[in-house]
């Protein structure tokens, strides 16, 4: 589909091709899926109210057996009854005593168990005796009750097809459950299978086709005991739940105990029919938005072009080599996120030619001082070396001790080819320039190193980084101030840099001069009063490098303490490799 709308004539607009398209790719598909689905959603319909119609069945005839259970459990209580168990096993010596045991006894919990269960009309007991007084017509022989109380043992339901009554008989067993005394036979009112059938009929109410919907109660012989006779042989071998026959849907649930099945028949037109007209209203409104959603399409992917089109043409007009920002139109969309990743690109890239441009500074600095530094230092180390014997001959160890301690240092600053080291290595220069200060400053000067993992040592890092922190705090913390100073030397890490903090309690540095240093921090690039060693180059030359050799993650901080002095923290990302410059 996508390759014929590409090859239609190229000069044809392209708002025809994206309306051709659209309805092709959209329109059309959107119609036939809406059809599908409102087949799907038919269905889905009838087969949901089905099994809602069932549920609801199961419902009214779990009450309707949690009713029958209620009337059973009156059989029960006459069976636990010893007045009732001596009055149909026991002889009696004279005829008052059943009378009497009748009359205080057995009546009224009979009539109380009445009172509790209305829907039971009628009660009887057939006594297997054939001397029983049948006393308030509840007692009676057991040669009136058509069949012998065997087949009653475990009782059973009959439901009678003319009048709709139900009649439940079981039998009583003496003490020993060995032969039956008795039959117990309760006898219900038709209304409670009635009810059960209008309870049927409330739950459908409101349904589609409720008004031509039918309910029945048919024995296992397909006759109708209760109800309307169906339309349709509802098939009554099959298991309870619901099926579609024809024209007709019907839910069927099996109530055991009364033998017989309850059938709930409604027409499927009747109830497709209001599903049909929503699902057709559906359909006009469905067709009615596409149009109107379509007009909003041609209008959004003609500001799109729109946007794609200038954009096009800034590319063009870039005939210099260079890149630069689009100022026209952006949007919050997906080209005006092109638009913008491109205008980044392009500030990005400006960013990293002055970056490059500044290390190439940095490395003609670096080559201009090395080639300073160019003095045959091996004649230099020679003479220190020969000042420090003389002074070892007279016994002057601590003029020794310094000049030997000035010779590492200065051997470490010379020696270097490049600008790599180890953090071991930048923690034993300071250390040696710290002692020659010490010399100096005596007691003025205390400084303490705190190292949290001595791994942290071995770290590739680049060269001269802490010395010039170490410098300022000297030279601004402890020469413009009477008295001791602090400084304390701190390295750890965390997941992803090495961090080093250099700290002194002396001088703190004005507010609007630490704000100027902090901009050019931050910025990375440094003012015209900055390239002065006095004016902040040594803080500007360590942040460039490691911002430059580590990435822009890495760099310098300066703050003043809360307490007094300043805290300068260098953080160093360990995931870059050194780069030689």
């Amino acid at each position: 589909m996508i390759g014929f709308i590409q090859r239609l004539n190229p000069r044809r607009s392209l708002k025809l091709k994206t309306l051709l398209g659209y309805t092709l790719i959209v329109f059309l598909p959107v119609l036939a899926m809406y059809v599908y689905l409102s087949m799907s959603t038919a269905q889905q319909l009838l087969n949901g109210e089905g099994m809602r119609r069932q549920v609801q069945m199961a419902q009214a005839t779990a009450s309707l057996e949690r009713e029958l259970d209620r009337m059973e459990g009156l059989c029960d209580l006459l069976h636990q009854n010893a007045y009732v168990m001596e009055y149909l096993h026991y002889p009696y010596s004279a005829e008052w005593e059943p009378v009497y045991n009748y009359i205080k006894y057995i009546r009224p919990h009979i009539q109380y168990a009445l009172t509790h269960l209305p829907r039971v009309v009628g009660l009887r007991i057939y006594a297997a005796k054939e001397n029983i007084l049948q006393l308030g017509g509840r007692f009676m022989p057991m040669s009136l009750l058509d069949g012998d109380a065997t087949g009653y043992w475990r009782g059973s339901w009959r439901l009678s097809a003319g009048d709709g009554k139900l009649i439940y008989r079981r039998a009583i067993s003496d003490a020993d459950y060995m032969q039956a005394i008795g039959v117990v036979e309760l006898t219900a009112a038709e209304t409670v299978i009635d009810e059960y059938l209008n309870e049927l009929r409330a739950q459908e109410q409101g349904s589609a086709g409720y008004e031509r919907s039918m309910r029945a109660v048919v024995d296992i012989d397909g006759n109708v005991v209760r109800g309307n006779r169906p339309p349709i042989d509802v098939g009554m071998e099959s298991g309870d739940g619901f099926a579609l026959l024809g024209d007709y849907a019907v839910n069927k649930i099996r109530l055991e105990r009364l033998g017989v099945v309850v059938v709930s028949i409604w027409s499927v037109s009747d109830f497709m029919g209001g599903a049909s007209r929503i699902i057709l209203s559906n359909g006009v409104w469905l067709v009615a938005l596409l149009v109107v959603l379509s007009g909003v399409y041609l209008i959004f992917i003609r500001a799109l072009i729109r946007r794609i089109v200038l954009l096009s043409r800034h590319f063009h007009g870039m005939n210099d080599g260079f890149l630069r920002p689009y100022e026209g139109e952006t949007g919050e969309d997906e080209v005006g996120e092109l638009i913008k990743t491109f205008n980044h690109m392009s500030l990005r890239t400006e960013r990293l030619f002055q970056e490059v441009q500044q290390s190439e500074r940095l490395r003609a600095c670096a080559e201009y001082a090395a080639f300073q530094a160019k003095i045959e230092p091996h004649f230099l180390y020679g003479t220190l070396e020969s000042i420090r014997m003389m002074a070892d001959e007279r016994g002057d160890s601590q003029v020794a001790d310094t000049i030997l301690t000035l010779s590492k240092l200065l051997r470490y600053r010379f020696s270097s080819s490049d600008d790599n080291t180890r953090w071991s290595d930048e923690i034993a220069d300071v250390k040696r320039y710290l002692k020659l200060q010490k010399r100096r400053f005596a007691s003025r000067l205390i400084y303490t190193f705190h190292i949290e993992d001595e791994n942290l040592l071995n770290v590739p890092c680049a060269q001269f980084l802490l010395q010039p922190l170490i410098e300022n705090s000297i030279t601004h913390g402890l020469e413009k101030r009477r008295g001791e100073v602090r400084i304390s030397i701190a390295m750890h890490s965390d997941e992803y840099s090495v961090i080093v903090r250099v700290e002194d309690d002396g001088v703190k540095i004005a507010p609007d001069r630490l704000l100027a240093i902090q901009a050019m921090l931050s910025a990375g690039t440094a003012p015209a009063s900055f390239t002065t060693r006095d004016g902040g180059y040594a803080l500007y030359n360590v942040n460039a490098r490691l911002r430059l050799m580590y990435g822009l993650e890495s760099g310098l901080t300066i703050e003043n303490r809360p307490e007094g002095g300043v805290r300068a923290t260098i953080r160093m990302a360990r995931r870059h490799k050194l780069i030689n410059t």
